[in-house]
């Protein structure tokens, strides 16, 4: 592990006490990613071991609000829905044809989104080229 000594050095010209602060949450940091590092792996490098976790058993697929909001996810427990009563609904759609849920594909982005209005959608349903 490196300890990042040019922060260190910085923070030496501030104080004694702020620079103990920051050299103990820039090693704590350090040591916390190491050990993410450790357990899943070097970040962006596909690994077909490492697959999201399902949602599990019993773990609803709505949270509604005493307010009238509603959240609405799929499987994967990414966020697939917001309504507000029957006045405003964000429908968000992590698949390329318009589906909360999909067998392959579903890399966590949003592929499309629509927002209604009193039940009427508004524009066109937003979609985003994937590279």
């Amino acid at each position: 592990m490196m300890l990042p000594m040019a922060g260190i050095v910085g923070m030496l010209e501030e104080g004694v006490g702020p620079m103990m602060r920051e050299a103990g949450l820039l090693l704590t940091m350090g040591a916390m990613e190491e050990e993410v590092r450790h357990v899943v792996g070097e970040r962006s490098v596909p690994n077909a071991e490492r697959q999201a976790s399902p949602k599990a058993a019993g773990v609803p697929d709505t949270l509604a609000l005493g307010n009238g909001v509603t959240y609405t996810w799929n499987g994967r427990l990414q966020l697939a829905g917001l309504t507000a009563g029957n006045l405003l609904a964000l429908s968000l759609y992590p698949c390329d044809q318009g589906q909360t849920a999909c067998t392959s594909g579903n890399n966590g982005q949003i592929w499309r989104q629509t927002i209604s209005v009193a039940n009427q959608v508004k524009g066109r349903p937003g979609t985003r080229a994937r590279a």
